[in-house]
């Protein structure tokens, strides 16, 4: 799945990605698609963790606000498991999400976030919408990682 027009034969993704892009952190928000096969998920992610980790960059593993695995949450536990297993900063999305109307999903298709495109934190309806919650907490643990990388 790698772009051939920028990356190297036989280089995967997240290699090409990191290689082109130098990043010190991040972020891995990955489950909603993958139901059924928790085995395959958590080693894929640990090895994608492994790998980053290899190359000095700090994984930061997110959870996700739907349940299309159904009601055992499997996919963010696995995630919150490999964050504790590997020492890695989690932003545990799911836990914000579930504070949201609909956990801030749009109702229409039951994957993807209700959206707020004004940007605007100081209406209250942003507080109400997936996408906007969503980027406000990223940013947040942002920030929360570069205060802990940069005492």
């Amino acid at each position: 799945w790698a772009d051939e027009s920028q990356c190297e034969p036989n280089e995967g993704p997240l290699p090409c990605e990191i290689r082109l892009h130098n990043p010190s952190v991040i972020i891995f928000r990955l489950g909603s698609n993958d139901v059924g096969v928790p085995d395959l998920f958590k080693q894929s992610m640990q090895d994608a963790l492994t790998y980053c980790i290899q190359q000095g960059v700090v994984p930061i593993i997110g959870t996700k606000a739907d349940r299309h695995e159904g009601e055992g949450n499997i996919n963010n536990n696995i995630l919150r498991e490999l964050a504790a297993s590997n020492n890695l900063p989690l932003w545990d999305f799911d836990i914000v999400a579930q504070t949201l109307p609909n956990s801030g999903i749009d109702p229409t298709d039951g994957t993807h976030m209700t959206f707020y495109y004004a940007h605007d934190y100081t209406d209250p309806i942003a507080f109400t919408k997936g996408h906007a919650v969503h980027n406000l907490t990223a940013l947040i643990m942002l920030d929360r990682v570069w205060q802990v990388l940069n005492p």
